[in-house]
Order: structure tokens, then sequence, then C-alpha cells
């Protein structure tokens, strides 16, 4: 799949050289320049459209065209698709993944590190759009990914909020013991993303990071020697050998793990915060709070992923304006909006959403770790491994030591560092 979007990148670039700089913008008859913005979060709309109002007003020589595709699949294909036709929105989102790092190894993408508003990001958001020195994006928001539990039956229960491996497996069984099942989770869609969720909040961003790249540089052969990994890993196995996840979890996705939810048939659900703006839809009925998962390091860290990031096209004939665009919805004003509507988390310093559940979520943990995804150039040599060691510890409850010695016999044989 990587040496595919490599392969295609290669013929952007190639296409990109040969054509006429700017066919992305335009403007209108009218004398304002058309700014066009894409998204798949049409769900958002209407808060999109309130904040190119006040776009719109602040800046009154631009027209804002917003462009919504629900399917997120089909949008990210067709971003690939415009890019290399040259026909790409002028700021357009992505996920946070390794295409977006490879667009920026490519030029496709404007380096936004001498942005205003990076003076005002967050330190760990700060570092998530970041490769080779450059930043490629701003990350709207972000959520929490942990456990999402009823309030009314723990307080029936007397249940309080777990801070410990132990303590996670005996309320677990408490509910068991009261007809509640385990944690409802969405194994059929997210797959062992609990397992990693673990690593990434005990170990913390960067560690994280610079472990995955070690692998991947050749530069760490030995996983024994990750500070904090071991704690992560025992978590992992831990749980598993508890059997804390409702049953059939590995086949389950995300809508009937969270119907087991809203219809009190399970006390917890994994999963996003982001469904505290949909409660209405999935679970208008629960009283729900939010605990990030306990783990042996004993730091309450949650993990958290990324929001949509906006990105300007390097060929754009209005970056200038584009700049604008990603300056004014990165404002404290414009992110507290956003967030407080859209109900997740802002990565602005001192922006504090005014959504029910924001003070607790933000008071629920001790920070939080942002996976950071980076394209493996060598991980057909590793990463086979990995993913199969944290499969095996996650559902089949295997011995955490006995796998990291696979993966050190793979990555010392690999011996990367010397190819």
């Amino acid at each position: 799949m990587k040496k595919r979007i490599v392969t295609v990148l290669l013929a952007m670039t190639m296409v990109w050289s040969l054509t006429a700089c700017g066919g992305a913008g335009n403007s209108h008859d009218n004398g304002k320049v058309k700014l066009r913005v894409a998204t798949w979060r049409e769900f958002d709309k209407e808060y999109y459209e309130e904040i190119e109002r006040r776009f719109e007003e602040k800046y009154d020589y631009i027209d804002v065209q917003l462009e919504f595709n629900v399917d997120e699949t089909s949008y990210q294909t067709n971003i690939q698709t415009d890019i290399t036709t040259g026909v790409v929105a002028d700021v357009f989102d992505l996920h946070h993944t390794g295409t977006m790092q490879m667009y920026g190894d490519y030029g496709l993408i404007v380096d936004q590190s001498d942005m205003d508003y990076m003076k005002n990001y967050d330190e760990v958001p700060g570092k998530i759009n970041t490769w080779n020195g450059k930043n490629y994006a701003y990350m709207t928001c972000y959520n929490y990914f942990g456990c999402l539990y009823n309030i009314d039956i723990f307080n029936e229960l007397g249940l309080q909020i777990p801070k410990t491996p132990e303590e996670l497996v005996s309320v677990v069984n408490k509910l068991k013991d009261a007809g509640y099942g385990g944690i409802a989770y969405p194994g059929g869609t997210v797959g062992y993303t609990l397992a990693n969720g673990i690593i990434i909040s005990s170990l913390g961003t960067d560690k994280y990071d610079e472990m995955m790249l070690g692998m991947d540089y050749g530069q760490l052969t030995d996983l024994n020697k990750v500070e904090g990994l071991d704690d992560a890993l025992r978590t992992v196995e831990y749980y598993a050998d508890n059997d804390i996840l409702y049953t059939a979890s590995e086949a389950v996705s995300y809508e009937p793990a969270m119907s087991l939810f809203a219809t009190e048939k399970a006390a917890i659900f994994w999963g996003g915060t982001y469904f505290f703006g949909e409660k209405d839809i999935y679970f208008p009925n629960v009283n729900a709070a939010y605990f990030p998962v306990p783990t042996y390091s004993g730091n309450g860290v949650s993990y958290a992923e990324p929001g949509h990031c906006s990105c300007i096209y390097a060929k754009s004939e209005h970056i200038e304006e584009a700049k604008l665009w990603v300056e004014f919805i990165a404002s404290p004003e414009i992110s507290e909006y956003y967030c407080t509507n859209a109900k997740v988390l802002s990565p602005i310093k001192g922006v504090e959403p005014k959504f029910d559940e924001a003070e607790m979520l933000l008071n629920s943990s001790n920070g939080y770790s942002l996976i950071k995804s980076n394209y493996y150039e060598n991980g057909e040599l590793w990463s086979k491994e990995w993913d199969e060691a944290l499969k095996g510890i996650f559902w089949d409850g295997d011995s955490y030591k006995e796998h990291i010695d696979i993966v050190n016999k793979q990555l010392k044989e690999a011996d990367i560092a010397n190819k």
C-alpha cells in the first residue's frame, strides 16, 4: 500500500512540474477571491457555515466555497485524485496519517511552521503534524479514547472510578455479577486499538514515536530497553487474562457495541469522547461520564486521537488567503466556538469549550498522549511481528515477554541499520 502511494506521489510531482501554477483557485466575476475549503465533516456543516460567515465579514474580499463529503473514504480518495490533477481545494482536511507526511515530503502541502497560531498550540498537538521540523497542518481538535461509563449504574452499585488495573478488573467483575457484562468494545472496527492506546498513554507521545521510528531505522533492536513498555504490555496482558471485555468483542462493530451501552446491557463502553456530541443519537437515556483506562504506569494520562487536520495546497493561487482561513479557525474565539458546538477538545492554549461534559473531560486525566502516525520505510521488515504481538497479547492473553522476544529476534535479523 505504501509503495503504491509513493508511486502515485511521484506521478503527482511529475504532473505538477508540467502544469501551470494555481490550478486550485480562481476569482469570481464579482472580483472576490474564491477560496475553496474541503472537508468530509458534513455533520458540522452548520458550524462551518457560521465560521464562513464570520470570516467573510472580516475579509470581505474573500468568498469561501465550502465543499462537504460525508463519506470519509471517498473523500480521502478524491483528495488524492484532485492533487494528481491539480484541482484540489485551496484548504482541505486530512486525517493525521503517514500520507500527510508524504504530501509534505513531496512539497504538495504548505509548511505552516511560521504561522501565528503555532504560538498558541499546546505542546503535544504542536508535534503531531510536524516532520523534519516542519508543521504541515492545523489539528482542529482532539478526542480522548477510553471508558465512557453509566453514572447511575456506578452509583447504584457503589462503584468508584478505577485508578489502577486491579481496580478496573474489580469494577468489571462487580458489573458482571450484577448482570451488566464486560466493557462494550468495538473490536471488529478498531481491532487492538485499546492495546495501542495503553502503550501510547503509558509511554507518552515522544517516547512512543521514538520507539516506532527506532524500530524502523534499525536503531532499536531490543524493546526491553524502552522505559515504560514493560508496564504497558503487562497492563494489556493483565486485562486479557481477566477477560474485561464484553462477550465476542473481537467481531463487534461500533453500532452494536454502542447499543449494548445505550440499552444498559453494558455499563462501560470503550470509544471516543466525541460520542458525547452525538449522545442524543447513540445513548439518549444514559447519564454518562468518562475515565481513562488505568495502566501500570500510574500516570493517569488519556490516550487521545487527533481530529481533522487542515492542510494548504502548495500550488494554490491563493496561499495567503488560505493561510488567513487557517489562522482564523485556529484563533481562540473560533476554536472555542467550533469545539463547543462539535463537543470536542481544543488544541489551543487556554481554550476551554463550553459543552456540558467539557469540564469533566478536562479534569478526568493528567494530560493526554496523542498518536503520531508516520509512514515506515522499512515496516515490511518488522511491523508484522509487532502487530502479531499486540494481537496475541490483547486478544489471546499471550505472554508479552515471549512476543517481545520474537520481535527483538526479527529486529536483529533484519539488521536494518546496516542495509
